[in-house]
């Protein structure tokens, strides 16, 4: 007899399940139940959930949209008003075109959201902002779309 009072056959493999994230295919549709992170200890390391809320797709959405209103308005103060691009990596990508330049900025952020989305419950273990992250993230376009209108009206 066990110490726990079973006498069965242990069928369990010993393997934690919860061990491994979904396959990237599996992660494409949103199947699963995993809607938060349950354990303290899951929400320390990065882990990819099932479904994420309909105000973080919205938010994520705001951010790939204004960083791209941020390149437009960036493309016509650098080719109407003398302006230069004040990021050197971005600067190096205008150089060699506009298309180049709108590709770069479109996937750099792209990529900083998914490394965001992909951290976010670590950071927010970390640091108590981390829950708003993406927010802040809004607001620093925002500001930046704010002081390009505000070039483009002063140049008019």
């Amino acid at each position: 007899m066990n110490v726990s009072g079973y006498d069965g056959i242990e069928r369990r493999s010993g393997k934690d399940r919860r061990r491994q994230n979904l396959p990237w295919h599996q992660q494409l549709f949103p199947r699963g139940n995993r809607v938060s992170l349950r354990r303290e200890e899951d929400r320390k390391r990065p882990v990819c959930l099932d479904r994420y809320s309909t105000l973080l797709f919205v938010v994520i959405m705001s951010i790939v949209c204004l960083s791209l209103l941020d390149a437009l308005l960036t493309l016509i103060l650098v080719a109407e008003h003398g302006a230069q691009e004040m990021n050197p990596i971005l600067a190096v990508y205008l150089n060699i075109g506009t298309r180049t330049f709108l590709f770069v900025k479109y996937m750099l952020t792209v990529f900083s959201i998914f490394i965001l989305l992909l951290y976010k419950d670590a950071i927010t273990q970390r640091f108590r902002t981390g829950r708003f992250s993406f927010v802040m993230v809004a607001l620093v376009f925002g500001s930046v779309i704010i002081w390009e209108a505000y070039l483009l009206l002063l140049n008019t």
